[in-house]
């Protein structure tokens, strides 16, 4: 009977052993997190890093109602603010956590037109009483004299120079209103005009060099007078590449 009792010790003794052992292999996770900037402007994109050891899921709170489970996600804030951003580094499902915090500084956008600066390769779609097809072109976008004003170059396949547009805030960021009551000629010599603000709109999508371009402009003098409806996707957009 006794041996029976030693017997019985000796494997509660080995299962806590056991257990025990098992614990200590198993790391609490050392959440670590940096960013790309940690001051930013609005509707700028900022790179969220973790150098977390030991950890094998993620989570991330930014501060605005938005959040991630990616190890490292982008985001950009639509608001000026401060704001706390909060990272939990998680192991062995979840049991086992540590935390990390860190604060980003948004301000408002100085210029608006810095926002759309730069030269897009886009994709075009167009339909109408005077010709009709499909090409490409660099549209390039640069700053005018007021902080939101922008001027369009090589606009429309290359035929128009000068054109002015307004950059204006949206729900989800910003895009261009081209100017209406305003005309430009080509480099054939015939006359477009835009007769309405928003008639023709740029709007920047995800991606550095990704805008979607709608609209009409009309042809008011030369050749075949008509109303043109353009559709521009720039290269570099989710959808232009499925």
């Amino acid at each position: 009977m006794e041996i029976i009792r030693r017997l019985v010790k000796w494997e509660h003794l080995v299962m806590i052993l056991i257990v025990a052992t098992l614990q200590a292999c198993t790391k609490k996770p050392s959440a670590e997190i940096s960013s790309s900037k940690q001051t930013a402007e609005t509707n700028e994109y900022i790179n969220f890093i973790s150098t977390s050891k030991d950890a094998d899921s993620y989570y991330w709170d930014f501060g605005d109602g938005t959040k991630s489970e990616e190890a490292n996600p982008s985001k950009a804030y639509g608001k000026p603010g401060i704001y706390a951003v909060k990272f939990i580094a998680f192991s062995e499902g979840k049991t086992k956590f540590d935390e990390a915090m860190m604060m980003i500084t948004i301000s408002e956008i100085k210029n608006t037109n810095s926002y759309f600066t730069g030269t897009y390769d886009l994709d075009v779609t167009y339909d109408n009483g005077c010709i009709s097809g499909h090409n490409t072109y660099a549209l390039t976008i640069i700053p005018g004299a007021a902080g939101d004003e922008v001027l369009l170059e090589n606009f429309m396949d290359k035929r128009i120079n000068g054109l002015k547009g307004k950059v204006v805030q949206t729900s989800h960021g910003y895009k261009i209103v081209v100017l209406g009551n305003q005309e430009q000629t080509d480099n054939n010599g015939n006359t477009w005009r835009v007769v309405a603000d928003s008639d023709y709109e740029i709007n920047k999508m995800s991606g550095d060099n990704c805008v979607f371009v709608q609209g009409k402009i009309s042809k008011v003098n030369g050749t075949g007078n008509c109303e043109m409806t353009y559709s521009e996707e720039g290269a570099d957009c989710p959808s232009a590449n499925q």
